[in-house]
């Protein structure tokens, strides 16, 4: 709903992910969690090696202050993580900072 945004592809694995990312050439990769697992992690490694010329910003519903996958999502080479339960507005902000060449 933001008219300097566009959504222009999603994908529930990997492989489609990748595919579409090669296709479509976002500006940012938003990925969302499914668990604390290794492979969230193996994820945003394989991302970054692939496409390390776009952004990530990991929208994850597990809070930052608990959730030890922040830290290695940053570590990691993500651009920034956020919590689903953040008001609307500040996720949009979150995606600006990053599409501006910030982190968050």
């Amino acid at each position: 709903m933001e008219n300097d945004l566009q959504v222009c592809g999603e994908a529930t694995e990997i492989k489609k992910a990748i595919k579409d990312i090669k296709l479509l050439n976002p500006n940012l990769v938003i990925i969302e969690p499914v668990s604390n697992s290794e492979n969230n992690t193996k994820v945003i490694k394989s991302m970054n090696l692939l496409f390390p010329e776009i952004p990530i910003l990991v929208l994850s519903c597990y809070d930052r202050a608990i959730y030890i996958y922040a830290e290695r999502t940053i570590k990691n080479r993500a651009s920034g993580y956020i919590e689903k339960s953040e008001p609307t507005f500040k996720i949009i902000n979150a995606v600006r900072r990053i599409l501006s060449g910030n982190s968050i």
